[in-house]
């Protein structure tokens, strides 16, 4: 701001006058020049906001394109969690299948192990039957 100062030269002699005016011309073109650099800080800010604005648009769409790939992500994610949880629960039914077929398995082998016996020894039998009756 330009200070106001009131030049009265009346009463004073010419010298006087002529430095008072000096002062308040440099007073003023100080003011001024404080003036021109505020005004020049100024455009600097605005023209660094406005460069800053004109980035927004691109960044919204990169955030929306952001935002989608996360969904995508997310519900990908959650069909991954929802097969490995049904893979979960047929491994765990074929895991009981398995152990319920080595138990039969080996009821089987009893069953074949003295099936196995008794025909040994009805053959025996049936040897000593035919060997007898000769």
């Amino acid at each position: 701001m330009v200070p106001s100062a009131r030049i009265s030269c009346s009463k004073s002699p010419l010298r006087e006058c002529n430095r008072s005016l000096s002062a308040n011309l440099e007073d003023s073109q100080q003011a001024i020049q404080v003036e021109r650099h505020a005004a020049e800080t100024a455009r600097n800010e605005l023209a660094k906001a406005q460069v800053r604005l004109e980035v927004v648009p691109s960044l919204e769409s990169e955030l929306e394109r952001l935002r989608a790939a996360l969904e995508a992500e997310r519900d990908a994610r959650a069909a991954a969690e929802q097969a490995a949880a049904v893979a979960g629960a047929k491994l765990e039914k074929t895991e009981g299948q398995v152990v319920d077929f080595e138990r039969r398995l080996t009821k089987a082998e009893e069953s074949a192990k003295v099936a196995g016996e008794d025909l040994a020894k009805l053959q025996g039998q049936l040897l000593g039957m035919r060997s007898a009756t000769k």
